[in-house]
C-alpha cells in the first residue's frame, strides 16, 4: 500500500510538471508570461491592413549570425515600402541590426521587453516610452493582451508571442495599421 501511495504521488508530480511545461510553452499571449515580444522563427508570417497602403504581409525569411547573435530577416511584401530588416530577441528586448544590405555592427534596442510602465529609451534619436503592459486590443486577427509603446505620435501595440498588433495615431485616435492574421511557430 505504501508503495502504491509513493507511486501515485510520483505520478501526480510527473503529470503536474508536464502540465506546467505544456501550459508555459505556447498558445497564451500576455505580458504575464515572459517570452519574445515579436516571435522570430523562419517562416513566421503576419498580415496587416494599413490605412495608407492597403494590405501587406511580413515573413521571417532567413536568419544569420551577426556579432555572435542570431538575427532574423523580415521581408515585407505588399503595400508597405519597408526594407528587409534584421531583428533579434535578446534578454532585454527586441533589437535591430539594420537592413540586410547594410547591417549594423552591434544591435540597437527597439522595444524593451520585459519592461515597466514609464520605461523610456532612445531608438535612433526617437524617444520610445512604455505606456501600458496589459491593454486588451481587438483586431481582425483576434483579441490580445498587449504592451503599448509610444513614439513619434503613435501608440504601437505588441502582444508577446504574437508580435505587432496595431498602430494608432495619438492625436486623432485613428488606427494606422491593424493585424489581420498571423502564423507563428
Amino acid at each position: 500500500m505504501k508503495m502504491l501511495a509513493r507511486l501515485s504521488v510520483r505520478l501526480v508530480c510527473a503529470v503536474a510538471a508536464a502540465v506546467m511545461v505544456v501550459s508555459c510553452s505556447g498558445g497564451s499571449s500576455g505580458p504575464d508570461i515572459p517570452d519574445q515580444i515579436w516571435p522570430l522563427a523562419v517562416g513566421n508570417t503576419w498580415r496587416w491592413s494599413s490605412a495608407r497602403s492597403g494590405e501587406y504581409s511580413t515573413t521571417v525569411s532567413s536568419k544569420r549570425t551577426i556579432a555572435n547573435t542570431e538575427a532574423f530577416q523580415l521581408h515585407v511584401t505588399g503595400g508597405e515600402p519597408v526594407d528587409d530588416t534584421l531583428y533579434a530577441n535578446l534578454s532585454s528586448g527586441l533589437y535591430t541590426f539594420g537592413s540586410a544590405a547594410n547591417p549594423l555592427s552591434s544591435p540597437v534596442l527597439w522595444l524593451k521587453y520585459p519592461a515597466a510602465v514609464g520605461d523610456s529609451w532612445s531608438f535612433f534619436g526617437t524617444r520610445i516610452e512604455l505606456m501600458a503592459t496589459a491593454d486588451s486590443i481587438t483586431v481582425g486577427a483576434g483579441t490580445f493582451k498587449c504592451y503599448r509603446y509610444r513614439a513619434a505620435g503613435f501608440d504601437t501595440y505588441f502582444a508577446p508571442r504574437v508580435g505587432f498588433v496595431r498602430s494608432v495615431e495619438v492625436s486623432t485616435g485613428a488606427t494606422d495599421v491593424e493585424l489581420l492574421g498571423y502564423s507563428v511557430k
